[in-house]
């Protein structure tokens, strides 16, 4: 797998995203396609997750070719 710098998703494209907290425990994870935008990814586990009182969240999305992003995300400020 190879990270991208310019990460772009299609309706079709079926991806895999994982919702990480701080300390490294899955809080979510999903298997689907639709999405086109990380933020709509992001969205999507989170509504999965039903409460989580940490600062920030890891989120790794991956495609089915190979391509995947990770990004941190700060949440409950």
């Amino acid at each position: 797998m190879k990270a991208t710098r310019r990460f772009r998703l299609s309706k079709n494209e079926t991806i895999k995203a994982n919702l990480m907290s701080e300390n490294g425990k899955l809080l979510a994870s999903i298997y689907d396609s639709g999405f086109t935008t990380k933020d709509g990814v992001f969205t999507a586990l989170c509504r999965k997750t039903p409460f989580y009182g940490g600062n920030t969240v890891d989120v790794t999305i991956s495609t089915e070719d190979g391509k995947y992003i990770r990004f941190t995300k700060k949440v409950n400020q």
